[in-house]
């Protein structure tokens, strides 16, 4: 891992001793060791944000107040009221926890005091934020060795090893800006009249023009990037386990995301019902208690070019309960298993799995129901349900075929007695070969050592010849 190719570009640093060389702050021998190694730095004497959101790191000066002065030859510490100090602390942590809200970039907060953790968590920022969010806390002294060296990108890098997702993120933004600026160049020396070509296209389709030329650049973005290599030991460095409900979310993340309400209809849409109220005249809001819903309707069909009710096809599904989950969950092949009529997909919709069944479809007007949809659900999970439903639609019916013509089982006993019993006995068939190969081994052993000793004893009972 090269930690400064990781952090490379436009660094920012706030600080209000900057420039000051009559106290000469550390924070100077640090932006100048940042200079030195070619890193261009944008300066500011106080907090900034609006502008900051794609520098490739932000170093923060904590106390944004004098508590040094040169005077009469001399550098004096000025005294500094309780509330200046509570109001620093306050605003720094506004600050910061805007910066987590509103953009990735990793947050270097240097200072003179040893105390900015335990005024960022007395501020409203929790211990677990500080550990999950890209925050580098360190003293200014501390990034100097004895010798006077800078080792600021050491100290960064010790740190990045645990913090995998900051190093994730910054190793694939910088091959997507890599991608991005090969597609800028290509395009900006192409045609100028491209994006024309393709607004045009998308309007003669009767489909978002805005949305068709975004499609297509990331598209080509996409096939730009090369499968970013990853270091390894960083992702994997620690014993830490992540508990189930990280686990969820991350998953979560990779199968669903939230859509704007104005983005236009497309397969995979997600529509969250609210419980069944009754109101003074005792109609239900809810009667049949939907949960969710997801529009199967190709995304090509959604463009409702000739359908004025634009009508979308709902599947709607129910969550799935922690007893079902266990009974239907393959632990051999890490799925669970789906009848014919189903499709079971999640964690999605607040971290929890739910069962799409195949009957269950309505033809729907999208604005009735635009206002309960929430998120989307993405590839390749979609395309498991509307493949699915493919296959459901053109079936053949087939005959039931008993149980006992499969396999015997005892008067009484349950379906699920049987799977029990049944992997009862694949596991001591199991433990039976395992114990049969430790005896083949050890007898494998055993002559191997019998071949060494008899080998040795031939060789010391060789007579020699005269």
């Amino acid at each position: 891992m090269d930690i400064k190719q990781l952090f490379s570009g436009i660094g920012v640093i706030i600080d209000d001793m900057l420039g000051d060389v009559e106290v000469n702050d550390k924070i100077n021998d640090i932006t100048s060791s940042l200079e030195s190694e070619q890193i261009p730095l944008v300066k500011y004497n106080e907090n900034a944000i609006e502008h900051l959101k794609n520098a490739s790191f932000i170093l923060l000066d904590w106390q944004l107040y004098r508590t040094l002065r040169y005077e009469d030859g001399m550098i004096v510490t000025l005294k500094v009221a309780d509330d200046v100090v509570a109001s620093n602390n306050r605003n720094n942590t506004a600050f910061v926890t805007r910066l987590l809200q509103e953009s990735s970039v990793p947050i270097f907060i240097f200072s003179n005091t040893t105390d900015v953790r335990d005024n960022l968590i007395d501020n409203g920022i929790s211990e677990d934020q500080l550990n999950k969010y890209p925050v580098f806390i360190k003293e200014k002294q501390n990034l100097f060795n004895e010798d006077g060296k800078f080792v600021m990108f050491e100290a960064i890098e010790t740190w990045v090893k645990n913090m995998p997702a900051v190093y994730v993120l910054k190793e694939w933004l910088s091959a997507f800006n890599r991608a991005k600026e090969s597609l800028l160049l290509d395009l900006s020396q192409g045609s100028q009249y491209w994006p024309r070509i393709i607004w045009n296209s998308a309007n003669a389709d009767s489909v978002d023009e805005s949305e068709e030329v975004s499609s297509l650049m990331m598209q080509n973005i996409a096939s730009r990037m090369t499968p970013v290599v990853f270091d390894t030991d960083v992702i994997t460095n620690g014993d830490s386990n992540p508990n189930k409900e990280v686990l969820l979310s991350v998953l979560q993340a990779q199968r669903y995301m939230r859509v704007d309400a104005n983005a236009m209809a497309v397969v995979g849409d997600v529509y969250v019902f609210k419980p069944d109220t009754i109101d003074e005249n005792g109609v239900h809001s809810n009667p049949e208690n939907k949960e969710i819903a997801i529009n199967i309707r190709p995304t090509c069909d959604c463009v409702f070019r000739n359908d004025p009710k634009k009508s979308i096809y709902l599947l709607y599904g129910r969550k799935l309960t922690e007893g079902v989950q266990k009974d239907k969950y393959n632990v051999k092949y890490h799925k669970f298993e789906e009848f014919d009529v189903e499709a079971i997909v999640g964690p999605i919709v607040d971290n929890s799995y739910y069962s799409f069944r195949f009957k269950d479809i309505e033809v729907v007007g999208f604005e009735q129901f635009r206002n309960l949809r929430q998120g989307r659900v993405l590839e390749p999970f979609i395309s498991h349900i509307t493949e699915r439903f493919s296959l459901y639609i053109q079936r053949h019916a087939m005959p039931s075929l008993p149980e006992d013509a499969v396999c015997v089982r005892l008067t009484g006993d349950k379906p699920k007695d049987l799977q029990i019993t049944n992997l009862q006995k694949e596991n001591e068939r199991l433990n039976a070969v395992i114990c049969n190969l430790k005896e083949n081994m050890a007898i494998i052993e055993r002559g191997r050592k019998c071949l060494r000793v008899s080998v040795k004893c031939k060789k010391h009972n060789r007579k020699k010849k005269k």
